[in-house]
């Protein structure tokens, strides 16, 4: 076995160049692409809650409602009449609510994910080009916070 020189050895030993520059880019780039997610969960989560909050007071209102017209009725037929409107009109718009919500929370996970679809992309791109650098890229579109999708719904 032949025998290396000690600078031989001192070489194989020493770690890689390391351009500090390019990491902390890509990692400041994938603190804002977490960030710019978080900033989309929080308010698509504050939509969401606030949907619910407002079909509660709703199916309150018409509860309320309900047990007054059962109040009024005359005899058992009319009370049970109103009994089952009452019943279709609530499974009806809880239904509705529920297709809702999920329309909304599937719409909410786009928008959450895509900050960091692009930066995986960009990282991606990065690699590709062998030298750690990004290629030039354009500035991502501001996506559509669920909040603004609710209140567009809402007039519909």
């Amino acid at each position: 076995m032949p025998k290396q020189t000690a600078k031989a050895v001192e070489t194989s030993a020493l770690p890689p160049q390391v351009d500090v520059d390019a990491l902390v880019q890509r990692n400041g780039e994938n603190m804002k692409a977490f960030m710019k997610a978080n900033e989309v969960m929080l308010e698509g989560m504050a939509t969401l809650g606030r949907e619910m909050m407002e079909f509660g007071n709703s199916r309150l209102t018409h509860d309320l409602k309900a047990s007054e017209t059962l109040m009024q009725c005359h005899g058992a037929d009319e009370a049970f009449r109103v009994q089952c409107d009452f019943a279709r009109d609530a499974a009806q718009q809880y239904l509705d609510h529920a297709t809702r919500l999920m329309s909304l929370t599937a719409q909410l996970t786009r928008e959450c994910w895509a900050p960091l679809q692009e930066r995986a992309e960009g990282a991606l791109e990065e690699l590709g080009n062998g030298n750690g650098q990004a290629a030039p890229r354009k500035a991502p579109e501001a996506t559509k916070p669920a909040a603004k999708a609710a209140a567009k719904t809402d007039g519909e």
